[in-house]
């Protein structure tokens, strides 16, 4: 299943630089989890300012029902980008799977 409608997803996949070919929601976290730290807090900025509107992920048609934007963050003082993977993005330095999964 994917996380967001396709044109949403590849709106913010092509603005994050994941673009190519990246045109579903698992994909784009795919792309995302392929990423260096230092690329991903680029990422959650980019998406903080651009699609974040009362702590909901907000396109250009409308926001997310049932996503919401909370800034937990992990050990490593990560923003997690998404509710749905309550995550912690790294473990031990690494990226951790459970911000990933379905």
């Amino acid at each position: 299943m994917d996380y967001f409608p396709r044109y949403q997803t590849q709106t913010l996949a092509i603005e994050v630089g994941c673009g190519q070919h990246h045109f579903n929601g698992r994909n784009l976290l795919q792309c995302l989890r392929e990423k260096s730290s230092a690329e991903l807090l680029k990422v959650v900025e980019t998406i903080k300012s651009n699609y974040i509107k009362d702590r909901q992920l907000y396109f250009p048609d409308g926001p997310i029902p049932d996503l919401d934007f909370r800034p937990v963050i992990d050990s490593n003082r990560t923003y997690a980008l998404f509710k749905r993977n309550p995550l912690e993005m790294f473990e031990n330095g690494k990226h951790s799977d459970k911000f990933f999964e379905a």
